[in-house]
């Protein structure tokens, strides 16, 4: 079998596996609120940690909604947050 066939198989052993785990409808407050809510953390104490305005938060969580968001903004908030931020793309 040719290298560059066993490399395709290989990729999409990987993106299959990813696929199966990464189903996840977006809550319709979006991840970024609801994690925050779940965690417990108003606007205002991420903003804190963040050290940015609690408008800056309200800006990120309905840019996310609104699929506007930047990866480096979801990094930061995750982040802020104690979370890890995943990015995927599953075809």
């Amino acid at each position: 079998m040719a290298a560059k066939t066993i490399a395709r198989q290989q990729y999409r052993r990987i993106i299959d596996s990813a696929a199966r785990r990464a189903d996840l409808p977006m809550p319709p407050e979006g991840w970024l609120k609801t994690v925050r809510k779940a965690l417990g953390m108003s606007g205002v104490q991420l903003a804190k940690k963040m050290k940015v305005t609690r408008a800056r938060i309200a800006q990120a969580e309905r840019a996310e909604r609104d699929g506007a968001a930047t990866l480096k903004s979801m990094k930061a908030v995750a982040e802020a947050m104690g979370c890890r931020f995943v990015y995927a793309v599953v075809p």
